[in-house]
C-alpha cells in the first residue's frame, strides 16, 4: 500500500515538476537584437520625434549603422537638423551628424544613448526605439556649443562709417564725378554712406550668443537710447575654420528682409540667404565668417556674392529713393564694380562692439 502511495506521490510531483518547466520556458522574454536596427533603414515623419533642447521639431530623420567589433554599440546617424560640414558651391549639402551610442535591448524596445563631443559643440541624444504597436523612434537631443569666450557677451553693430570695410584691398582706379579713386576706397566710401542712410532710422544691432547655440537680436531705433528685442535665432558651426550659419524661420526671414531689404517675397531663399532641408519648413541659412578679437569684439566678413546681393536688394527696395542724381551714379557704379568677378575672392566685413564699450 505505502509502495503504491509513494510511486503515486512521485508521479505527481514529477508531472507538477514539467508543467512549471515548461510554463518558464513558454513565458521567457525574448529581447530584441539592436542590431537589427540597422536594417530599418532611414526613420522619418511618422516613425520619427525629437525633442531638440526642450523644443519639439518638426523635421529630422535618423539611421541605425552597426559599429565594427561592438555589439553593444550602434551609430545613430541624425539627418537634416543642422550643418554638420560644408560644400556649398551652389547650395547647402551636408552630411548626417553620427553619434555613437550605448544600446540596451528590452523585450519590445531599444533604449540608447550616448554623446558626441567636438571642440565647438557638445551633442547629448538618448531615447529608445519601439516596435509594437508602431515602429517609431523618440530621441531627446541636448545641444550645446562650447569653447567659444565670447558666449553670453552682447556685441554692438552700430550703423558707423568706421563698423563696414573690406576684407582686402581692391586693385585699380575707377572715375567718378570728376575725381579718381582706388576701387576699393570708392566702394567703402559708398557702403559707408549706405550705412548712414541706414542709421537715420536704426542706429545699432545687438547680437548676443548664447550656449544652448541660439542667439538674440535686439535694435535700437534713431529715435531710442534703449534696445528692442527683435528676434531670437539658432546658429551653427558646421566645422572649426570659422565658418558660421545664422539661421532664419520662414517668419523671421521676412522680418529680416522688410526691415533691411525692403525687396518684394521672391526674393526669399535666394542669395544672400540659403534654403536648408525642405523648402517647406522654412529654414534659411545665412553664411558668414567671423573672427573674434577678444576686447576689440567681433568681425562678421559676408562671403561673396551674399555681400553683392545684400547692396543690390537695399538699393532696388529701402535704397532705392532719396538720392541725388549724382549718387545714383555712384550707386550705380558700386554694384558694377561689386558684380566684378575678380574680386569674389574679397567680401565686405562689419566689426561689432563689445556692448559695454562706447
Amino acid at each position: 500500500m505505502s509502495t503504491k502511495v509513494f510511486s503515486f506521490k512521485s508521479i505527481v510531483i514529477a508531472t507538477l515538476f514539467i508543467a512549471a518547466c515548461s510554463s518558464c520556458s513558454n513565458n521567457e522574454i525574448v529581447l530584441m537584437n539592436p542590431q537589427e536596427l540597422c536594417s530599418r533603414g532611414v526613420l522619418q515623419a511618422e516613425h520619427f520625434a525629437c525633442v531638440w533642447n526642450d523644443e519639439k521639431l518638426s523635421y529630422g530623420s535618423a539611421e541605425f549603422l552597426p559599429v565594427e567589433g561592438d555589439s553593444t554599440k550602434l551609430e545613430l546617424l541624425l539627418n537634416d537638423f543642422f550643418p554638420h560640414y560644408e560644400d556649398i558651391s551652389d547650395g547647402l549639402e551636408f552630411s548626417g551628424v553620427g553619434v555613437t551610442v550605448d544600446v540596451v535591448p528590452g523585450e519590445n524596445e531599444i533604449q540608447f544613448s550616448g554623446t558626441l563631443n567636438t571642440l565647438v559643440y557638445k551633442l547629448s541624444v538618448q531615447g529608445r526605439y519601439t516596435k509594437y504597436p508602431e515602429e517609431r523612434v523618440d530621441l531627446q537631443c541636448e545641444y550645446r556649443v562650447q569653447g567659444s569666450s565670447y558666449m553670453d557677451v552682447p556685441y554692438i553693430l552700430r550703423f558707423k562709417p568706421e563698423t563696414v570695410f573690406l576684407v582686402s584691398s581692391m586693385p585699380g582706379t575707377v572715375e567718378s564725378g570728376g575725381q579718381t579713386y582706388q576701387r576699393g576706397d570708392f566702394v567703402k566710401k559708398m557702403l559707408q554712406r549706405i550705412f548712414e542712410r541706414i542709421a537715420d532710422e536704426v542706429n545699432a544691432v545687438q547680437m548676443a550668443f548664447h550656449a544652448d547655440g541660439t542667439a538674440d537680436l535686439a535694435l535700437q531705433y534713431a529715435s531710442s537710447s534703449d534696445f528692442t528685442p527683435w528676434m531670437t535665432i539658432r546658429y551653427w558651426y558646421p566645422n572649426l575654420n570659422s565658418n558660421l550659419y545664422l539661421e532664419f524661420t520662414q517668419e523671421q526671414l521676412s522680418s529680416f528682409y522688410d526691415q533691411w531689404l525692403g525687396v518684394p517675397a521672391n526674393a526669399y531663399y535666394t542669395y544672400p540667404f540659403i534654403h536648408y532641408g525642405d523648402l517647406s519648413l522654412g529654414r534659411a541659412m545665412l553664411r558668414v565668417y567671423y573672427w573674434p578679437q577678444g576686447e576689440e569684439g567681433l568681425t562678421f566678413w559676408i562671403y561673396p556674392p551674399n555681400d553683392v546681393k545684400f547692396v543690390e536688394f537695399y538699393l532696388q527696395g529701402k535704397g532705392k529713393d532719396g538720392w541725388t542724381e549724382e549718387e545714383q551714379a555712384e550707386l550705380d557704379l558700386l554694384l558694377e564694380i561689386l558684380q566684378k568677378k575678380d574680386r569674389y575672392d574679397l567680401g565686405i566685413a562689419l566689426h561689432m562692439d563689445i556692448a559695454n564699450d562706447n
